[in-house]
């Protein structure tokens, strides 16, 4: 029995906000609310853009990217994420990678929370997705 297929049907979507300019605090709340899973771009208290924007459906299983206006930068946890996911963040960041693999991030070279100074190459271990 795939029980994996009618749970991922039974997701809530939710029509994300748009949550420029708006305090980073209050975002959380919001979308802590909602279970949503976010990740934040920057030491700021304020959001200066976001990914997926407003209008775009997601659901819990989805990562929400939060950029603030800080102006340090670290590296945030890729775990799970897929490859897309992971260079989206990445582009935002500004650094470069290597992917080894194909499916969702596994291992990753650079360590959670490394402080981002522009000239970094992560290399980011990928495997299918076990059901």
């Amino acid at each position: 029995i795939d029980h994996s297929k009618k749970e991922v049907e039974s997701l809530k979507e939710y029509t994300l906000d748009s949550y420029i300019n708006k305090e980073l605090t209050s975002v959380k709340t919001i979308l802590d609310r909602y279970e949503l899973n976010y990740i934040v771009i920057g030491d700021g208290d304020i959001i200066i853009d976001q990914y997926p924007s407003k209008g775009n459906e997601v659901t819990v299983l989805d990562k929400i990217v939060l950029i603030t206006n800080g102006k340090t930068k670290t590296m945030p946890s890729l775990i799970g994420l897929s490859s897309n996911q992971a260079r989206i963040i990445l582009n935002y960041l500004g650094v470069k990678y290597k992917f080894e693999g194909t499916g969702y991030v596994t291992k990753q070279s650079i360590k959670e929370g490394t402080k981002i100074v522009g000239e970094e190459e992560v290399i980011l271990t990928l495997e299918k997705k076990k059901i």
